[in-house]
């Protein structure tokens, strides 16, 4: 909880939230238990099979969908992610931003290939259909609530939603290229996130504010965040040599390999979505005058943030480096998770 009202509000529409989607996801398993009669998700995924066409079973479905979508924050199921990111202390945000959703993504996951077999979506269509609009929707939409941002932290927090929109989109073309893909961008992903959450908490540390307009200047003054925020803003947009680029380009592969061209161009479109919000921030950094005296510091004078601060920063942001260049050792843990 934050110190202000704002952060407690956001704290009670999160335990709202979470008690919501978690009473859903107990609803479904519930239903799925009283048809297979086990809780085992070896068994229950042999049971499950000649079920598929039950109602109870769908209805089962349909609840742990929602539950999770909730608690992964997919959109529209979102609100409480940006308010939760946006308004917690910033070690907090820290956490948040590479945890929460990415652990309600791999149950996700380990659901619906594991207990509903990967081909569940070929039998219902219409469930994978929904999923990919809701997808493309997050993507878009994530990224046009960022671009309109004051906060930088509200304005990660709407990015974080349209890269779920990625993930889950991979996921959505039922195929292991697609999997691995997802699974790839949310071990990138909660590195870039996790790292960007760190450089909005040394401008606050700073500055005392997440506002945009406080980045004016902020080559000057912080010199050494503003180089780590460049870096961590080039590997969420997905710029070559970084973890997000490699990432993305195996999502991209998996989009073409489905011939899902309308994802494609939604894929092409959220990355140029994700060009101008992060460009936004560093043009102010690099390109405008310094704000830095309306917080007591001196024009010119670098002032960056004490040694520990800065080390685990710029090591966050080389990591986004090292494994973009050097992505096989991580590209062959995924590869064994899910070949």
């Amino acid at each position: 909880m934050g110190r202000d009202k704002k952060a407690l509000v956001a704290a009670f529409e999160y335990l709202i939230s979470g008690t919501i989607g978690a009473t859903f996801y107990l609803f479904g398993i519930g239903l799925l238990y009283s048809m297979t009669g086990t809780l085992n998700m070896s068994d229950m995924a042999e049971r499950i099979v000649p079920l598929y066409d039950n109602n109870i079973i769908k209805l089962g479905t349909l609840f742990i969908f929602v539950g999770l979508s909730i608690k992964m924050a997919l959109f529209p199921l979102s609100r409480w992610l940006v308010n939760a990111y946006s308004e917690a202390p910033s070690f907090i945000s820290i956490f948040f931003s590479g945890t929460v959703t990415k652990v309600m993504i791999y149950v996700f996951i380990r659901i619906f290939y594991t207990v509903f077999h990967q081909n569940f979506f070929l039998f219902k269509p219409l469930l994978d259909n929904v999923i990919i609009i809701l997808a493309l929707c997050a993507i878009v939409f994530g990224s046009i609530f960022a671009i309109t941002a004051k906060d930088i932290k509200r304005l990660f927090a709407h990015s974080s939603i349209s890269q779920i929109g990625y993930i889950i989109l991979a996921l959505s073309f039922n195929s292991k290229t697609g999997v691995f893909a997802a699974i790839l961008h949310i071990v990138n992903h909660s590195i870039i996130k996790t790292s960007l959450f760190m450089a909005a908490g040394c401008i606050s540390y700073k500055f005392d504010t997440t506002k945009i307009e406080n980045l004016s200047g902020l080559k000057k003054s912080m010199p050494y965040t503003a180089l780590a925020f460049t870096l961590l803003s080039c590997a969420l947009i997905g710029v070559p040599l970084t973890n997000g680029f490699v990432s993305k380009w195996y999502i991209m592969k998996a989009i073409i390999e489905s011939h899902a061209w309308i994802s494609l161009v939604t894929f092409a479109a959220g990355s140029f979505l994700a060009l101008i919000y992060m460009w936004k921030m560093v043009e102010k950094m690099y390109f405008e005058n310094s704000a830095a005296s309306s917080a007591g510091m001196t024009l010119g004078k670098i002032n960056d943030v004490p040694f520990p601060m800065l080390f685990c920063l710029l090591f966050m942001a080389a990591l986004t480096v090292v494994t973009g260049i050097y992505s096989t050792p991580i590209r062959l843990v995924v590869e064994k998770l899910v070949f």
